[in-house]
């Protein structure tokens, strides 16, 4: 199929819900701090309402990240952004995401789910780069459906210049994950191993990694020695094919683990 924005629009309305009211307020400081967590590299986020279909915010690196003015930012900028060639991708992502979300799940765990896939967003210049989209539920409305919707765009040009075409779901609470799901033939299996053989702890050192972060960091974070993050370090390389971390960061992304 070849779809267009305004089909994509029409695609979100039948779960939106106008007359229906988020049941809590948004805290913003925890909003930034999920979006910096969730993001290896240059991004921006922006926090949708769901039920009227319209943006109500946006951090301030999106005129940095793309070269357009934050007081513009709309459903519309969004969209406009997206490759005309991958616009049918992305509409093929969101009816996907909406099966597993409002089909396949109960309802009360959809805050528990980021969604994430990636397509080419265009940048400044109207160049574009490889962009990682995640979405994660921040409310849920007094009619059980989708209150605001927390949306991050990274640039990941440096981890992953080709697309997976493929969409992910991630358990937050890390017990079900649907992952690399092919949106021309999507079946939701659950996913409850960590890749490679990994360790809790060797994941949450990897997730540090792809935040920019040093061994001696990530040292002091986890409360233990330098030397103790090199031998982690050394293991999980040993465990994968990835010839190095960068390449090991970014088959995770495409796989749908970060």
């Amino acid at each position: 199929m070849k779809s267009s924005k305004s089909e994509l629009i029409n695609y979100w309305k039948q779960f939106s819900a106008e007359n229906s009211k988020p049941v809590k307020e948004i805290d913003f400081n925890l909003v930034d701090r999920v979006a910096r967590f969730f993001s290896p590299s240059i991004y921006y986020y922006y926090i949708f309402n769901f039920t009227t279909l319209r943006m109500e915010f946006v951090s301030d690196s999106y005129q940095s990240m793309t070269g357009l003015d934050r007081a513009d930012f709309s459903l519309n900028r969004w969209l406009e952004s997206i490759h005309p060639d991958e616009i049918d991708f992305v509409h093929q992502c969101e009816q996907v995401a909406g099966k597993f979300l409002f089909e396949f799940i109960p309802l009360d765990q959809i805050p528990r789910y980021k969604v994430s896939y990636t397509y080419k967003m265009r940048g400044p210049d109207d160049t574009y780069f490889q962009s990682l989209h995640q979405a994660i539920a921040l409310s849920m409305t007094d009619n059980d459906t989708i209150g605001h919707v927390l949306g991050i765009e990274t640039k990941i040009d440096q981890i992953s210049k080709y697309p997976s075409k493929r969409i992910s779901f991630l358990d937050l609470e890390g017990q079900e994950n649907y992952l690399n799901i092919d949106v021309e033939h999507p079946t939701f299996d659950k996913i409850n191993e960590l890749p490679y053989g990994f360790t809790p702890q060797e994941m949450k050192i990897i997730e540090l990694i792809s935040l920019g972060h040093s061994s001696t960091e990530i040292a002091k974070m986890l409360f233990v020695s330098d030397h103790t993050i090199r031998t982690h370090r050394a293991n999980i390389l040993s465990k994968s094919p990835a010839r190095n971390m960068t390449s090991l960061v970014a088959d995770l992304f495409r796989q749908g683990y970060l």
